[in-house]
């Protein structure tokens, strides 16, 4: 699916360089196929998504890793930035019809498959994660 409020990373998995893409949304008469055990909803005549896709820079392929653990809802405009080569951490973002949330999420990345290692962990005083960027 085209995107738009997706984010993206550069990851390094055994030395090989990928790309990392999650959530967004998209228009919604794509003929795209959903991506296995991810969730969809619409909005304003668009689709919103949670996929976790990864470029292989090597080759030039789309990779659709396997899932594990529990996603983050069909989500956009979110802040991902990088923790180690292969882990992210995911913030805020909107889901749903305008709902901001200030969730986290910590993503582990192989060349095959994507562990989700902690869910939904609430972020007691930030402001809503709209928008918003992470800096190190």
């Amino acid at each position: 699916m085209m995107k738009s409020g997706s984010s993206m990373i550069a990851i390094k998995v055994n030395d090989e360089d990928y790309l990392a893409v999650i959530g967004g949304w998209g228009p919604s008469s794509n003929n795209t196929p959903k991506q296995p055990g991810a969730q969809y909803s619409e909005r304003y005549g668009n689709q919103l998504c949670n996929e976790v896709h990864m470029y292989r820079l090597k080759t030039d392929e789309w990779i659709s890793p396997t899932v594990t653990g529990d996603r983050p809802p069909p989500i956009y405009n979110f802040s991902l930035s990088s923790i180690t080569n292969t882990t992210a951490i995911l913030f805020g973002g909107v889901a749903g019809h305008d709902r901001p949330i200030n969730d986290v999420y910590v993503f582990e990345f192989t060349k095959d498959s994507t562990d989700i290692l902690m869910s939904g962990f609430k972020m007691i005083y930030a402001s809503m994660g709209i928008m918003h960027s992470q800096h190190y």
